[in-house]
């Protein structure tokens, strides 16, 4: 089963308070009033097995948890300002605890949030959930929802290096406090949406909750990382299947008028109107979501799946 259909099956038993100001799905952080202050919260929980995020180095692997935790804050436009986790360590190693929590302080102090709780136990293998609270600056946010009307589609940094990571083996790459290109998204953007579960699962995701709109993206713009162009170079791997894998990079993908230029992120395509949503890469499109890692009983036939799906489009 999809992350998406999961989800619709379990929050499809609960009830909404009124004070929740977005539907399910329309934005990285759950907006909610009280009394008449918008707050943003998000929830994250990641391990090796199913993140894939390495622990050769605790400090680079403390920093990505809290990066890719208030990612969906930033996302938002919300400003961090608390924090709470539960961690998990492995019982073979004393040290994890200590070395995490050094990268971890790092990135809270980079963002102006402060560690306020958490919980912490014991197993076999280390997992970790992350807790973020902020506020909305004059009450703003900005949501997955765009505007029917014809836009620019913008990503900060570089993509590919997340998913290079998953596929070889190599060290997980340090993900990208996103806090300066955030704030000038507040300023400038319509929507915007993380790229927590690789690229093209976030575009997949703008597809759905924008029906009235054609995403058409540049091929040749993609700002790919010069590890995975190295890689390419060497292999018979299209560059193309490292925005279709589902490794999270947490770069901010974000729509804006056409008269907005920005200095740094990449231009990567445009959206207009249209009678039925559709994603274009290029002059093709692209007809089915990219494939989902929780559907395949190995790596080597989800890798295949995704080069397969690639193929389809380029």
């Amino acid at each position: 089963m999809r992350e998406i259909d999961c989800i619709n099956s379990f929050i499809n038993n609960y009830r909404r308070s009124s004070e929740q100001k977005n539907k399910p799905f329309e934005s990285d952080a759950e907006i909610v009033d009280i009394n008449g202050q918008l707050y943003g919260f998000t929830i994250d929980e990641f391990s090796n097995e199913e993140d894939l995020f390495d622990d050769n180095d605790l400090f680079r692997l403390g920093k990505n948890l809290v990066i890719a935790t208030i990612s969906d804050l930033l996302a938002s436009c919300c400003v961090p300002m608390f924090y709470m986790h539960s961690i998990v360590v492995p019982k073979n190693d004393p040290d994890f605890a200590t070395g995490i929590s050094i990268g971890i302080q790092d990135a809270l102090t980079r963002c102006g949030c402060f560690l306020i709780g958490g919980d912490m136990g014991q197993s076999e293998n280390w997992r970790y959930t992350g807790v973020a609270l902020g506020i909305f600056i004059d009450n703003k946010p900005i949501t997955r929802i765009i505007p029917t009307k014809e836009q620019n589609l913008w990503i900060t940094g570089t993509l590919g290096d997340a998913n290079l990571s998953a596929l070889t083996g190599i060290s997980t790459p340090e993900f990208e406090l996103r806090i300066n290109e955030a704030e000038i998204i507040q300023k400038v953007a319509n929507s915007c949406i993380d790229t927590s579960g690789g690229f093209m699962e976030s575009l997949w995701t703008l597809r759905m909750l924008n029906p009235k709109l054609s995403f058409h993206v540049y091929p040749t713009s993609i700002p790919f990382d010069k590890k995975v162009l190295y890689f390419c170079k060497e292999s018979s791997i299209p560059k193309a299947a490292f925005l279709f894998g589902g490794a999270g990079e947490y770069e901010l993908l974000f729509a804006t008028d056409t008269n907005i230029e920005i200095s740094n992120a990449t231009k990567i395509g445009f959206v207009k109107p249209s009678a039925n949503s559709q994603i274009y890469w290029g002059n093709k499109e692209i007809k089915s979501p990219p494939p989902d890692a929780r559907e395949f009983e190995s790596k080597e036939l989800y890798i295949q799946n995704i080069i397969e799906s690639v193929n389809q489009c380029i």
